[in-house]
């Protein structure tokens, strides 16, 4: 089994802590570890083969954060941001390539938290049992989740049929669903959280792929082959996440939609770090901090690189960050609006 973690992302709803030069999963989001960082050694003590994927723009940040934790010839880099399509179609066509084709490849992402030694249990003992899924062969691809555990507005849902087995066929995905639906969701039992997690083998993804798209099987054989991936190559794959570019079309097709599998992690600490109503929770309340004073207010949750005095004075709910990229003083309600400040900023 390989372990690959997705780190190519951009992160830009967490600006100032996350810029285009040092998106999230490189910067120190929670705690003093990068996400990224955190990730890897969360997965060390149980698994030997970790790769981690990102984009040419941020190998640097990726060799020098994980010198000590991942060898460099396990870093595996798009040539130009693509989307997740293309990379994980491609990446997995470079492990195969230094494993083999029959080998169970995992892709996990590399900004998510987990907060609880029973979860880590879980977590990393179902990407095993995916392992014997897949061998198994009666799913091409599993996707690792987690069944939601409050009626969450900001994750993706995928809809299962309801199964005594631990995997169970995929019926549909949800995108991001209002108030009154994510509570129908909770309800209903018969909803995962979509955490972006994928299993299968080569040989299985390249034979899905074949299905939906046979032109693009040249270019997965010239990758396979190589062991690289060239611009040429890697430009030929349609702009698209890996969900709606291949498994969405697949579960449209009768004959093939019960080749995709679900399976609960059992996760009840798991976040995904996308935005500051998420982050707010694990920011330092102000009250915390010696250097900061709060008068006639409170809530408020601060993460400042240098010791200046603070005052707080009359306000509540507030996150105030402050690092060498900028000052960020915000209602975390108001989270949606941060890509419009990232866009302003970074340059």
């Amino acid at each position: 089994m390989q372990i690959i973690i997705n780190a190519g992302g951009t992160g830009s709803r967490l600006w100032p802590l996350s810029t285009a030069a040092e998106p999230k999963q490189f910067a120190s989001i929670v705690g003093k570890d990068s996400l990224i960082s955190q990730t890897v050694l969360r997965l060390q003590s149980e698994f030997e083969n970790i790769w981690v994927a990102t984009n040419t723009k941020y190998l640097h940040l990726a060799k020098q954060q994980l010198k000590h934790l991942i060898m460099p010839g396990k870093i595996l880099v798009e040539p130009t941001k693509r989307d997740t399509f293309g990379a994980i179609i491609a990446h997995s066509c470079l492990v195969a390539h230094h494993t083999s084709v029959d080998e169970t490849l995992i892709f996990i992402s590399s900004d998510h938290y987990i907060d609880d030694q029973k979860d880590l249990h879980n977590f990393c003992g179902t990407l095993h049992e995916v392992d014997t899924a897949i061998n198994e062969s009666k799913y091409s691809i599993i996707l690792p989740a987690t069944k939601p555990y409050f009626a969450s507005t900001e994750y993706g849902y995928i809809q299962i049929e309801k199964s005594p087995n631990r995997v169970s066929s995929v019926i549909e995905f949800k995108e991001k669903p209002g108030d009154a639906k994510a509570k129908e969701f909770l309800e209903q039992g018969n909803y995962f959280w979509n955490l972006g997690y994928y299993g299968f083998s080569y040989a299985g993804l390249r034979d899905l792929v074949g299905q939906i798209y046979p032109e693009l099987l040249p270019v997965l054989n010239n990758i396979y082959t190589k062991g690289r991936i060239d611009s040429e190559d890697y430009l030929q794959f349609p702009e698209i996440n890996f969900e709606q570019g291949l498994i969405e079309k697949l579960i449209q097709i009768p004959t093939l939609k019960d080749k995709i599998g679900a399976i609960d992690m059992g996760l009840t600490t798991w976040d995904d770090i996308g935005n500051f109503e998420t982050l707010y929770g694990y920011l330092p309340e102000a009250s915390a901090d010696q250097t900061t004073l709060e008068v006639d207010g409170n809530n408020n949750r601060v993460k400042m690189q240098t010791s200046r005095p603070l005052a707080l004075v009359g306000v509540s709910g507030l996150v105030i960050i402050e690092n060498k990229n900028g000052i960020l003083i915000m209602d975390p309600k108001k989270a949606k609006n941060i890509r419009k400040v990232a866009k302003y900023f970074d340059v």
